[in-house]
């Protein structure tokens, strides 16, 4: 729960500068992946429709399957804020239900740190606690006793609960994807495009061209296309910062404007834009000059 809250306020302050149809525009792959590993292990342990013994049996299965799929979500976001550190504390928190049977150890001490002493229920001989992944065990008992819901928010603190170091780092890079893709400007934010008196829209086909003298108007629409695709997809941006040339290969670009591209180096799109309207005006002033 306090993950859900996490984010939420992450949201809010994304709000002060941005908007929620920003959601609209991340490029995230796969979202029903998640969605739906969650929706079976909350039905199947979390709140049990089955009989507790049927639930004590399948559920590490189930929880290992789901871990199993959020880790492709992750993977294939990867380039997503946040998303990086998320699927670190993932990683601690299967680590730590392996080595204990599948299940997430907690302790006495932390049950009654968050006032959820009365949640335990007994099935198919272990303690369990009632609407989560935990099993109770005693201290010497938990393997990687580090990574286990150790941490608390005690009472009376609202939504008082038992935490692990992974649920921490999952809510910190959830949080922060949150932040940024509420915060982020909106597919079709103008920036300035280098050098050709107009604007790039973040759009794959949207663009404006403000043709002005020396015959730049279909130079600007390349740019525009090429800068507005950066915005949105986070591959082709990484590409395109770490190898140009290798990003524009089959893109219809002239020699000369290959060439150009290929010779930048920056570490943001910014930084890129930047660098691409410095050679640009300066081939004007030597094109000028020899004229």
């Amino acid at each position: 729960m306090f993950l859900i809250v996490l984010v939420s306020l992450a949201m809010a302050l994304g709000l002060r500068r941005g908007s929620l149809r920003n959601l609209a525009d991340i490029p995230l792959r796969g979202v029903w992946v998640p969605l739906a590993a969650f929706t079976v292990q909350a039905a199947l342990v979390h709140f049990p429709l089955l009989s507790p013994s049927t639930s004590a049996k399948i559920g590490p299965l189930v929880i290992m399957v789901s871990y199993a799929a959020v880790f492709v979500f992750l993977a294939v976001n990867r380039l997503q804020p946040g998303v990086k550190l998320a699927a670190l504390g993932a990683c601690l928190n299967l680590a730590v239900m392996l080595a204990n049977g599948g299940y997430m150890p907690v302790t006495v001490a932390a049950l009654e740190r968050s006032g959820h002493l009365d949640r335990r229920v007994i099935r198919e001989g272990g303690v369990y606690v009632y609407g989560s992944k935990d099993v109770v065990l005693p201290d010497s008992d938990i393997r990687l006793g580090f990574l286990a819901d150790a941490l608390s928010l005690p009472r009376p603190i609202p939504l008082a609960a038992s935490f692990s170091l992974g649920d921490l780092l999952i809510a910190v890079g959830a949080s922060t994807f949150a932040y940024r893709a509420v915060s982020r400007p909106r597919q079709g934010t103008a920036i300035a495009l280098p050098g050709a008196g107009g604007v790039a829209q973040g759009g794959s086909g949207g663009s404006r061209e403000r043709a002005t003298a020396g015959g730049l108007g279909m130079y600007a629409e390349r740019m525009h296309r090429l800068i507005g695709r950066a915005l949105t997809d986070p591959r082709f941006r990484e590409c395109l910062l770490r190898s140009p040339a290798e990003a524009i290969r089959g893109l219809p670009f002239t020699d000369s404007e290959r060439s150009l591209l290929a010779s930048l180096r920056a570490n943001s799109l910014e930084e890129f834009s930047r660098e691409l309207d410095e050679k640009v005006r300066e081939g004007l002033v030597g094109d000028r000059a020899s004229s």
